[in-house]
């Protein structure tokens, strides 16, 4: 009897609870490690995922089996796209528009540049990985190569805002600048990822029509209806009332809900949801505070460990695979930083500061893997690729 105690768990409440306790774990000490060499924690639970997989920890005997059995793997799939949610949610309500407003013009050029540079560079890139059949065997070649140039234009505005918050940028005009940019940016490469989803998951144009329609009106009901009614209720309640934070929670859930029914991704109701919070009296400020904690530090490693469960460097084995992979990299710093570098100047920044805004935008992180994670969960792209751009991620998210 005392030996089975030891023996793997069989219900999935306590499968999860000590893959929780593995992932979060391994996740902090990596993390402490990363900081002594100035890294950001997402690079650290990126390198976290990776190891989990199959690519380190999967090659010592019955671990995966022990640890991740199969059967287990939908329960922690779920909880880790449930926290996506939030993550999203947080996105949402850290963009603020009003950044925006003293350099509006000079952030729509410099955004739309660096979406579109990297976007037409990724298709043509996408006809290079197809023509050296790297290209999932049931993916449709249009949405493969709408998926690769949306892979390369993707910012990570909430990775972005960190690192502009410890290199004491905030508050600056070049960091408004910066960040500025970035919104418009992820909310342009979240509007063609929104898409490609309708059009991978609806089967037809015309259902896929119909999906795009119905989230454009979705967009406005959030915009005129549920914006201005949140900014009543936030007006009248100045003291943050718990009613009110617990009115925008199930909110979030239903707005997710309707998008993952429509046949988008629960994650953008999540996204936008956050952006229609107001942000008059703090609101938006006293509700990240009270969610992000949880979120990034206990959930938010799930969903890295997710992706790394799935990453297998192993895939990428010959010299026509790195070479490929080497490429990619090249390609999606190039898209990002030459464009950035140009733009800033054009709008009059100095020499040193145009390298901080082309850099910087190069900057991708967990956005990125959320983006890679939708394309291979809808059969866009085949493993192989798929671990060619986690390694893109890692590589344009470390900085000095």
């Amino acid at each position: 009897m005392a030996g089975d105690f030891f023996q793997p768990a069989e219900s999935d409440l306590a499968k999860l609870l000590i893959q929780i306790l593995v992932v979060v774990g391994l996740s902090t000490i990596i993390a402490k490690l990363f900081a002594y060499i100035k890294q950001p924690t997402v690079v650290a639970q990126i390198i976290t995922g990776i190891l989990l997989g199959p690519t380190a920890l999967g090659y010592i005997p019955d671990f995966s089996a022990r640890v991740f059995p199969a059967s287990s793997m939908v329960v922690f799939n779920t909880v880790a796209d449930f926290g996506l949610i939030w993550f999203m949610y947080l996105i949402g309500l850290e963009v603020n528009l009003e950044t925006m407003r003293s350099n509006f013009r000079h952030c729509v050029f410099i955004s739309l540049t660096g979406v579109i540079t990297p976007f037409m560079l990724g298709v043509g890139l996408a006809f290079y990985l197809m023509s050296q059949d790297f290209k999932a065997a049931d993916a449709n070649t249009t949405h493969f190569c709408m998926f690769i140039g949306v892979a390369m234009s993707i910012t990570a505005f909430p990775v972005l805002a960190r690192i502009i918050s410890e290199r004491s940028l905030l508050g600056t005009n070049l960091g408004l600048l910066i960040l500025g940019s970035a919104a418009v940016d992820d909310f342009c490469a979240w509007i063609i990822l929104a898409l490609i989803v309708a059009l991978v998951r609806a089967g037809s144009s015309l259902n896929a029509l119909f999906i795009f329609l119905t989230m454009i009106g979705f967009f406005l009901f959030m915009a005129f209806v549920v914006a201005p009614f949140l900014r009543v209720i936030c007006t009248q309640q100045k003291e943050h009332n718990p009613r009110v934070f617990l009115l925008t929670l199930l909110m979030v859930l239903a707005c997710a809900w309707f998008t993952e029914a429509v046949g988008v991704h629960a994650i953008f109701g999540g996204f936008v949801f956050g952006l229609t919070v107001p942000r008059q009296h703090g609101w938006n400020t006293h509700i990240a505070q009270k969610v992000e904690d949880y979120v990034v530090t206990l959930l938010l490693p799930l969903y890295f460990a997710k992706s790394g469960l799935r990453t297998q460097l192993g895939l990428i084995s010959s010299a026509l695979d790195w070479g490929s992979c080497i490429l990619l990299i090249v390609v999606a710093c190039a898209g990002k930083i030459i464009p950035g570098i140009c733009t800033a100047r054009i709008v009059g920044r100095t020499w040193k500061e145009c390298f901080v805004v082309g850099f910087l935008s190069n900057t991708k992180g967990l956005v990125e893997l959320i983006v890679l994670n939708i394309g291979l969960d809808l059969g866009v792209i085949s493993s192989t690729v798929f671990g060619m751009l986690v390694l893109m991620a890692v590589v344009t998210t470390i900085y000095d």
